[in-house]
């Protein structure tokens, strides 16, 4: 609610007012003060300055979101995406966001490459994003449909410092991630020593399990499990696959699609293990954010998945 773009007035409707007036209760204000709820769990210094609405000081680095024409479904499904397609009209909207939230850089890839023409798609995100500096990065988004024209460009698009790692969205293509015709993506990942951002989920084309040999032939390879496997089955797959292999690492976003909570999570996985991503402008900066910053852990493990661990994996290239 501190970020939510209402008046004062609106948001104490929201929080309780509407609420006490159809139920006919009295007011939540008259029967607790606001200074006691910061007793019932611990938290964090980052955590009391977003509530605050301060800056938390953290130059964040979010390696997952997005840019680029949606089809209907998508913003049917997320009636707050942009209205339009126009990229650099998007580019507008979302930098005044990211610095709203103290967020350094966005990694991001292109749906028109995702969805499209991958060529015609990953050029546009580059000629686009890359006039902003480090504001943004790309992933070069690899759709396996579009292998023969895709793998050929490789040495090009990543002969300049735009792009930073790949793409992988197998359970849209329905391809599963273990599909031969992804091998050059994992083989010249390892040779350069890139991240590759894997949406992950419990579904036959990208569950975590798909990747347990992959994994181990590619260890140069930095693996991103995006969405950290989804839901309960595919967070405790990219849990072990995590937990067994260096080169593996686990995504923030979409973590409320799980009943494995993030405090178990980080028990079995260590926070060096972790990268922070919102999906932006999919989800909401401000929800993904504030849903980290109230996790019940040290700041001292925060901090690092927060942006470290993201540019420590960026370092490595080669």
């Amino acid at each position: 609610m501190v970020y939510a773009k209402l008046s004062d007035s609106q948001k104490e409707e929201v929080a309780h007012g509407n609420l006490e007036r159809l139920l006919g209760l009295a007011s939540f204000t008259e029967q607790i003060s606001f200074s006691s709820v910061e007793t019932l769990k611990p938290c964090s210094n980052l955590w009391k300055k977003y509530i605050a609405g301060q800056p938390i000081g953290v130059g964040i680095l979010d390696a997952h979101a997005h840019l680029g024409g949606s089809s209907t479904w998508v913003k049917l499904l997320v009636p707050t995406l942009h209205e339009h397609s126009d990229i650099d009209a998007q580019i507008r909207e979302t930098i005044p966001e990211m610095d709203r939230y103290g967020i350094q850089t966005l990694i991001v890839s292109c749906q028109d490459a995702l969805f499209s023409d991958p060529v015609v798609g990953n050029r546009l995100l580059e000629d686009h994003a890359g006039r902003h500096g480090d504001r943004f990065k790309g992933y070069l988004g690899f759709n396996p449909f579009y292998d023969r024209d895709m793998v050929p460009l490789f040495e090009d698009f990543f002969s300049r410092p735009f792009f930073v790692g790949f793409k992988v969205l197998a359970d849209y293509w329905q391809v599963p991630m273990n599909d031969l015709r992804f091998e050059p993506v994992w083989e010249y990942a390892h040779e350069h020593r890139l991240p590759i951002l894997l949406h992950t989920w419990d579904t036959p084309y990208s569950s975590p399990r798909l990747l347990k040999d992959i994994v181990k032939q590619y260890p140069e390879a930095v693996f991103l499990l995006g969405h950290s496997g989804g839901g309960d089955i595919g967070r405790l797959e990219a849990m072990d696959l995590s937990s067994a292999n260096p080169n593996v690492y686990l995504e923030w976003c979409g973590s409320f699609c799980s009943r494995v909570t993030w405090e178990e999570t980080l028990n079995r996985v260590s926070h060096e293990k972790v990268v922070f991503g919102t999906d932006g402008t999919f989800h909401s900066f401000a929800w993904e954010l504030g849903r980290f910053l109230s996790l019940n852990i040290p700041e001292e493990k925060m901090l690092p998945i927060l942006g470290q661990n993201m540019r420590r994996i960026l370092s490595r290239r080669v």
